[in-house]
């Protein structure tokens, strides 16, 4: 948000809202509507911070909503990965109205980020680029 000289807020501007605005203002597409996670494995990563912001945040911005997806259909989905999708509940979107910015997240990503490693729900991935790919 960047402040415009008389003490309101105006929000950041990035292509994803320039389109929703163009949308809004053209009566194309009614109501807003995101999910997240956008992987189907559901594994979230310190990274997916901004991805939460713009999902939760601007959709609520919009007066939309984000569905908060869990894979659910494969028998061997791993209950981790499930509590660390509902994990983004603890971040209160989808229920307060708050401000919520990526730098206010990213503050806390790393204690955070630890704590799902401690947990058993999140892991340092080790592998090289080669390796991964």
């Amino acid at each position: 948000m960047v402040e415009d000289g008389t003490g309101a807020r105006e929000t950041g501007q990035d292509f994803i809202r320039y389109i929703i605005r163009a949308d809004i203002g053209a009566g194309r597409n009614g109501t807003v509507i995101s999910r997240f996670p956008r992987k189907p494995n559901g594994c979230l990563h310190a990274r997916d911070t901004s991805s939460v912001c713009l999902n939760f945040g601007g959709t609520s911005e919009f007066a939309g909503q984000c569905h908060l997806h869990v894979n659910d259909n494969r028998a061997k989905e791993e209950q981790g990965s499930i509590y660390g999708i509902q994990g983004v509940r603890r971040l209160r979107f989808g229920g307060a109205n708050r401000p919520v910015t990526p730098r206010t997240i990213s503050s806390n990503s790393s204690p955070w980020a630890i704590e799902l490693i401690r947990t058993g729900m999140a892991y340092v991935d080790d592998q090289s680029p080669g390796e991964m790919s």
